[in-house]
């Protein structure tokens, strides 16, 4: 492969289209706190940029504004995990995505899977 292909390949790469699931905050950086650039409805379509860190992908909007959003508000165009469900959102996106933030320390202390108390393994 020449230079040239090689760039076209990474540049391909880096800017994959993308439909938003559902309803999302396009934020500053790669946190569920992060400041909110703006409010992106569902089925709006982004580039998928290289970006990437933990659970969230860089994205940039038919607008030009480049942020951040979870990786499971974004599917492939045409995909049937794209077509909305009753409720505006796939089915088992929110419990997806509940599950990533849990897992990566921005879930609640207490839920439905912390830690049950010691007593409860005693004979």
């Amino acid at each position: 492969m020449s230079l040239a292909g090689a760039w076209i390949c990474a540049a391909q790469a880096q800017s994959d289209p993308g439909i938003l699931r559902r309803a999302a905050e396009l934020r500053e950086s790669p946190a569920p706190t992060a400041a909110s650039l703006v409010a992106l409805p569902a089925q709006a379509s982004v580039t998928r940029l290289a970006g990437r860190q933990g659970a969230w992908i860089q994205v940039r909007t038919a607008a030009g504004v480049t942020g951040w959003v979870h990786l499971f508000d974004v599917g492939s165009p045409g995909s049937p995990t794209t077509a909305p469900a009753q409720g505006g959102a796939p089915s088992g996106s929110n419990a997806l995505r509940g599950l990533t933030s849990l897992l990566t320390g921005g879930g609640a202390a207490a839920g439905p899977l912390s830690r049950p108390p010691p007593s409860a393994f005693a004979a």
